[in-house]
């Protein structure tokens, strides 16, 4: 875009909005695009491609069409941050092309949006709203959707709205929540397509409480009813017992947490109900150990070996 036209669309989008159309590119090249308080920017079946510098105060881009999803991107070489981003694609949906943020509102009223790698960041005070089976953020290629806060003795704050809750009566401090979208490999099966790693700056002792969502299109052919919580702690995988999961509600609670981590769902590890016979003199008909050898007193109460002179 030359700079004639950064001016254009500077004054279309102060005096309201612009629509865009077609299987175009909105491109920011070397140039500042301001979109100024109130001003609605409407991208129909086009990428937003930003290679120079874009700034928004207040305002909002939607990006919505039917179009198949390279005609709905938001990419380009600098990182763009948004007051309020609407998703509201009818068909397929919107995928990321670069590392983005959300100040206010990500509005999710149709269509998904491919993370594709990337990160989309929320500003402390903004959330994710209207999130459902149908209109979700998901990356089957990786990427995190994240949001740093602070959280001092929490009761039940579910910050941006990303599907976890936290109540502690400890400060826990500047805290970074990232939830991803790529099923875990947890051992030997896998997890739910939705996972959450909690950085808090205080991490010891918190006997916290959590409560995490879920979306039954992130089950990828799990039993629902099967679900159970698994923690990781460095390099392992486990299933911690306590935990508590609601299907009609969609979410699992888990009580007396001492420290956070990386958490998901999946069914619960295999339990083993193991016996074993120690080796000895066995009664096939009782089927317990013969005990003449106590009963007899031959077998002393007390070790032998300081009273035979042997030094500990």
């Amino acid at each position: 875009m030359k700079n004639a036209k950064c001016f254009i669309l500077f004054a279309c989008l102060y005096l309201g909005a612009l629509g865009l159309s077609g299987q175009a590119k909105l491109t920011i090249d070397a140039v500042y695009l301001v979109q100024s308080d109130n001003s609605r920017l409407v991208l129909e079946n086009t990428q937003f491609v930003n290679n120079g510098s874009y700034l928004s105060n207040s305002s909002t881009l939607v990006v919505r069409g039917d179009s198949s999803d390279v005609h709905s991107a938001i990419g380009g070489d600098s990182i763009s941050t948004f007051y309020y981003l609407e998703i509201k694609k009818t068909t397929n949906g919107v995928q990321l092309q670069q590392n983005i943020q959300v100040n206010s509102e990500l509005f999710m009223q149709g269509g998904n949006l491919d993370l594709n790698g990337d990160t989309l960041t929320l500003g402390p005070n903004a959330s994710i709203e209207a999130e459902s089976n149908e209109q979700r953020v998901v990356g089957p290629n990786g990427g995190l959707l994240q949001q740093t806060v602070i959280l001092n003795a929490p009761t039940n704050d579910c910050p941006g709205n990303l599907g976890i809750c936290i109540s502690s009566d400890k400060n826990l401090g500047s805290t970074l929540i990232q939830r991803l979208h790529v099923p875990q490999n947890l051992n030997d099966t896998v997890s739910i397509a939705r996972s959450f790693q909690i950085f808090p700056t205080n991490n010891s002792d918190l006997n916290a409480s959590i409560l995490m969502t879920y979306l039954d299109a992130e089950l990828i052919a799990i039993g629902e009813a099967d679900l159970d919580s698994w923690r990781r702690d460095s390099t392992f995988w486990y299933n911690p017992q306590g935990s508590s999961l609601d299907t009609a509600l969609n979410w699992f609670t888990l009580d007396s947490v001492q420290f956070l981590s990386h958490w998901t769902l999946s069914p619960a590890a295999p339990k083993l109900e193991i016996r074993a016979l120690l080796a000895g003199p066995h009664n096939g008909v009782t089927g317990e150990m013969n005990d003449d050898l106590r009963s007899a007193d031959f077998i002393p109460s007390s070790e032998p070996y300081a009273g035979s002179g042997y030094t500990h």
